[in-house]
């Protein structure tokens, strides 16, 4: 088993408190009314953005996660990606977590798409498989 996430949100509360970089407004609208759908504010319902944050569950994760993000994301900040994959590292949990130079929120440059396609294959063969990648044994270990 295994899992791979892009653009990673990992601590809904603190991302709900920034500012997006793409238009200079809070994020708060993304979240009470839009994309996530949750309804209420942070302070009306704290324990349902508690529930839907990656962040409290660290240590539960049994699988390997492979994280990637662009390095100008300004949709969601790289730093989410960054936090997620420190917190795997600091728990000892198995993750990788690729940052692209030059890439926002998807992919443009065609060596990039090609290097995430070949790296998502790898992946999933030698956790699905079992089949040998060295950058992978070599990541993780």
């Amino acid at each position: 088993c295994t899992a791979i996430s892009s653009a990673s949100v990992f601590n809904i509360e603190s991302w709900y408190l920034s500012i997006s970089e793409n238009t200079g407004v809070p994020e708060i609208w993304r979240f009470e009314k839009q994309q996530w759908r949750m309804g209420k504010s942070l302070f009306d319902d704290r324990e349902s953005y508690r529930r839907n944050s990656p962040f409290n569950y660290v240590e539960k994760i049994s699988i390997p996660l492979l994280l990637w993000t662009g390095e100008n994301d300004k949709q969601i900040n790289p730093k989410q990606s960054i936090s997620f994959y420190l917190a795997l590292r600091r728990m000892q949990k198995k993750g990788v977590l690729l940052v692209y130079p030059k890439e926002t929120h998807s992919l443009v440059l065609k060596q990039n798409q090609i290097d995430l396609y070949n790296r998502v294959r790898d992946w999933l063969a030698y956790f699905l498989k079992g089949e040998k990648s060295d950058w992978v044994n070599q990541a993780i270990n």
